[in-house]
């Protein structure tokens, strides 16, 4: 989910509120976002969450461009650009049962269908 919120950001929370309920029943839960919040574009951190009842939640932060609301084109740079990132940085991560994403653009659509192909 290319725009996860930190805990506290301004943004969309219905990706956030949904992460930590999942890992609530048990699933190892995979976030990948980008480095910085759209609205305000402050930094966004990793975060790491093991419960008691064995689900975790890890929030991935990957480099993302900024300013992309200067224009049409550092838009696409943006969009482009993370789905290139997410792309490299989930090879690393564990082969997904479940990939959802949220609407955000078609290009990390696109990401998370080679990220669930290729493993």
């Amino acid at each position: 989910m290319q725009f996860f919120t930190g805990a506290g950001s301004p943004g969309t929370l219905n990706p956030r509120k949904l992460a930590p309920r999942l890992a609530g029943r048990g699933h190892e839960v995979h976030v990948i976002g980008t480095d910085h919040n759209i609205i305000n574009d402050g930094v966004e951190l990793p975060e790491s969450v093991v419960l008691d009842r064995g689900g975790s939640l890890t929030v991935h932060r990957v480099p993302s461009a900024r300013g992309m609301r200067k224009s049409l084109r550092a838009r696409m740079r943006t969009y482009i650009g993370f789905s290139v990132r997410a792309c490299a940085y989930a090879r690393g991560l564990p082969r997904p049962d479940l990939v959802l994403g949220s609407i955000q653009p078609l290009f990390a659509g696109l990401a998370r269908s080679i990220h669930h192909r290729a493993r």
